[in-house]
């Protein structure tokens, strides 16, 4: 599956937790249905159609009918993965990251908090590292986590169990 080049309008809608929700069930578990959707969700299916619209509208995904017994069913399935490379020294575009980062982290802290209270407390962890990277080590780690999402991504399986993985780099300077 090819990657998406993200624009501020998709990361701005996924930085609602329903819609960020919506699309890492559809990338993760596959096509669904609103009605799927909402059982998986544990959320009301009315409620889903108006994101699950924008979604469509904004090209991150496709949906085709299933025939049922009364009339067509849309199935929708997630496209991606998602690679933002957006000019940040634009407002627009870096209020948009920064918003879709705060709503991934926020999603983060609920689905760990859900596996540790699941009492899957040695499939858990979490860390955070402050490390001195020279530039070429910092372009190195850069590398090796876009070949991680892209192992990632390829790993999808139906038989596995569903993992969460949530990791974000900063550069601070000190």
């Amino acid at each position: 599956m090819s990657e998406i080049l993200a624009n501020r309008h998709q990361l701005r809608a996924l930085s609602n937790p329903t819609r960020l929700s919506l699309y890492s069930s559809l990338r993760a578990d596959g096509p669904a249905s609103a009605r799927e959707l909402a059982s998986r969700l544990g959320v009301d299916e009315v409620g889903l159609y108006y994101h699950l619209r924008l979604l469509l509208k904004l090209g991150l995904l496709t949906s085709v009918p299933r025939p049922t017994a009364t009339k067509p069913e849309a199935v929708f399935s997630a496209l991606g993965p998602l690679k933002a490379d957006l000019d940040l020294s634009d407002p627009l575009n870096l209020a948009a990251v920064i918003r879709n980062v705060d709503s991934l982290m926020r999603s983060a802290t609920k689905e760990y908090r859900e596996a540790v209270e699941g009492g899957h407390f040695d499939q858990s962890m979490v860390g955070r590292a402050a490390v001195r990277l020279t530039p070429t080590k910092r372009e190195e780690l850069r590398v090796r986590l876009r070949e991680l999402m892209a192992w990632l991504g390829d790993g999808n399986s139906d038989t596995g169990e569903r993992v969460s993985f949530t990791f974000v780099a900063s550069l601070v300077t000190q």
